[in-house]
């Protein structure tokens, strides 16, 4: 008896379908019932079980003893149709001569199987069948069939070799997945699409020959094959789904043909492609095509894209060159972040708008920014210490000096990234130090000017800086400005309102802040993770403090969460914001006195709008002359303008 693999299953044909010329579809097992009685009559032969049905008999199952299995293609003189799923479980060989469609999971994990010889007869493949047959090794697939389903092979982790018939179309969804066995397989001419994962995680595969009919290949079609090092790209390929090749790491040339359209995201993620040249045919380029390809060294862009789109050549760590076309108008965030060789890149004039860590890291000598750019992102040049960045004269948003980008009339340092010095004096003009201006920069020493309102969102997060001497003029702080600095004191300036969420988060050096008694709010977390900061006093005008701002750092249970400062102190006034904190939080208090707030109308220690409507109803009912508290602006009078001001307060638009 020959020793083949493989069935087990469903294959549910009706009789009539069994003699007809009509075509077989697959049949889900779970669209056809049978019914099996005790006048179903059972018949053994050669140890496998028939039960006879009108016009037709079914395996259902084997003798005991029997491991390599024969199906006949009549008995009694009816036509055997149909294998139920649970009929060949624990063989090791089945030939089944008679059989025209296999349904979904006919052999599903059919753990023993080993080889399987498919009959002429066969048509067509359901989902599912040999998936998980971790014994089988080989397979032959007549011509005949014409049609594959989902997974068909899928986790057949000891198959070696496998044919696709000349019949097929497609190559179905994850049909090789995981057959990490396979070395090589060939592909007919017929097939027009590879679907999605069909080759995925095959660690195995060296190479591929796709025909010349192919179109399209799908999304993860040949992720993670680590051995792949050869694969054509026929001239009739129009479209790469997303991850095709990614972790294909012994992949180091792509020719891409002329007539390719389309290429998804992260197409070639991770590969170790050396070159690439993307042809003009090209109209459709996806993110994170080529992130982490750490061996290309080079790119020629033909195509008339007019964007590079995000990560596209993200921490390709050996590129040196970059050939855009004058098509590119936009950069996108990342899109040459981490590109620490690129030495060589061609900037067009016409570029309209440089993303968010476009260039972050890169170590290009000069970067010319022409009249048309439009928007530079705050972070676009981050870590670009000793890049030269010039601004064309004729731009109408933006201007340089010393490789600081400005906006126009230079109201507002943009980006500081580039600057080559240790030291730095921000110009009298400027008026707002920008978001993350200075984020991550080797600057230790900084000079502000008088005339500085504003600094913005992680301006100076994670700044060398180390000494803080800020203008008299400055009234914002706003969030993360300076999270993570090393300064041991910090003395903030006499006309300053407005601390912002987590500011000065994670300075764990600071041992000495001194607040002014300008000072309106504090942000949720503002100090927290300041270890050594033992003692703070809270002014008096002080309105707001955020969550867990003062008196708490950080500790990993899972996620990051905070713990209260044992050592912690806060001094302030009885009856006012500072109180209310420490009482909430279980913090010592250390009172300087009393206070009361202007616009705290209700005294509940916080200023909302139901103060708002207190002054009101003073203001209807006539009680005014005592209630000082509830003249805001300080005018002498209680009027709606009291009123308007606590709502413009609690909107943000004014500090009290």
């Amino acid at each position: 008896m020959k020793k083949i693999i493989a069935f087990a299953a469903a294959l549910c044909i009706t009789a009539s379908a069994a003699f007809t010329a009509q075509p077989f579809g697959i049949i889900s097992p779970e669209s056809v019932s049978f019914t099996v009685s005790a006048a179903n009559e059972k018949i053994s032969d050669n140890g496998v079980i028939y039960t006879m049905f009108d016009g037709y008999a079914a395996v259902t199952g084997r003798e005991a003893n029997t491991v390599n299995v024969v199906i006949k293609p009549e008995i009694n003189g009816v036509p055997v149709t149909t294998v139920f799923s649970t009929a060949f479980n624990s063989d090791k060989s089945i030939e089944p001569d008679s059989v025209t469609v296999i349904t979904d999971r006919s052999f599903y994990q059919c753990t023993a199987l080993k080889s399987v010889k498919l009959p002429e007869t066969l048509t067509a493949i359901g989902g599912k069948v040999f998936t998980g047959c971790t014994a089988l090794e080989e397979i032959s697939i007549p011509d005949s069939v014409s049609s594959f389903g989902r997974e068909i092979f899928s986790g057949c982790t000891n198959l070696k070799s496998v044919n696709v018939p000349q019949s097929l179309t497609e190559i179905p969804y994850w049909a090789f997945s995981n057959c990490i066995s396979i070395e090589n397989i060939d592909i007919p001419d017929s097939i027009t699409k590879i679907g999605e994962g069909a080759f995925r995680c095959c660690y195995n595969i060296t190479s591929i020959e796709l025909p010349d009919s192919l179109e399209y290949i799908g999304e993860y079609a040949f992720i993670y094959c680590e051995a792949l090092s050869e694969i054509n790209f026929p001239d009739s390929l129009k479209s790469i789904g997303q991850n095709a090749f990614c972790n294909c790491e012994m992949l180091k040339e792509v020719n891409l043909p002329e007539g390719i359209e389309c290429l998804e995201s992260g197409v070639f993620q991770a590969t170790g492609i050396e070159s690439i040249v993307l042809p003009s045919s090209l109209t459709e380029i996806g993110n994170f095509l080529f992130i982490n390809c750490k061996s290309l060294k080079n790119a020629v862009i033909n195509s008339d894209i007019n964007e590079i789109s995000e990560s596209m050549f993200d921490n390709c760590s050996a590129l040196e060159s970059v050939t855009l076309p004058d098509s590119v108008q936009i950069i996108n965030d990342s899109a040459f972040s981490g590109c620490t060789s690129l030495t060589d890149i061609n900037f067009s004039d016409r570029i309209l708008s440089i993303g968010t860590d476009a260039f972050s890291d890169c170590k290009i000598p000069s970067i010319h920014i022409g009249a048309d750019t439009e928007y530079i992102a705050p972070l676009a040049f981050s870590d670009c210490t000793g890049t030269v960045i010039t601004i064309d004269e004729n731009n109408k948003y933006y201007s340089a000096e010393d490789s600081v980008i400005f906006n126009k009339d230079k109201t507002s340092l943009i980006s500081a990234a580039a600057y080559p010095s240790a030291s730095y004096t921000v110009p009298q003009s400027v008026t707002e130090i920008s978001e993350y201006a200075f984020n991550n920069s080797d600057i230790s020493e900084i000079t502000f000017n008088e005339g500085l309102l504003k600094i913005g969102k992680g301006a100076f997060s994670h700044s060398a800086i180390t000494e803080l001497n800020l203008p008299s003029t400055l009234i914002e702080i706003n969030d993360s400005a300076f999270l993570g600095c090393n300064f041991t004191k910090i003395v903030l300036p006499e006309n300053l309102k407005k601390i912002g969420d987590e500011a000065f988060e994670n300075c764990t050096a600071l041992e000495e802040v001194i607040l002014p008694e300008s000072l309106s709010e504090i942000g949720d977390y503002a100090f927290t993770e300041c270890k050594n900061l033992k003692e703070i006093t809270i002014p008096a005008n002080v309105k707001k403090i955020g969550y867990d701002s003062l008196g708490y750092n950080y500790y990993f249970n899972g996620p990051w969460e905070t713990v209260k400062n044992s050592d912690f102190t806060l001094s302030g006034y009885s009856g006012g914001i500072a109180e209310k904190y420490a009482s909430d939080n279980n913090i010592p208090f250390n009172s300087l006195g009393e206070v009361s707030y202007k616009g705290d109308i209700n005294n509940d220690k916080t200023i909302d709008a139901s103060d708002a409507l207190d002054i009101l109803s003073l203001i209807v009912s006539g009680n005014t002359a005592d209630s000082e508290i509830a003249d805001v602006n300080g005018d002498g009078q209680v009027t709606s303008e009291d009123a308007l001001m606590i709502l413009n307060y609690i909107v943000g638009n004014i500090y009290l």
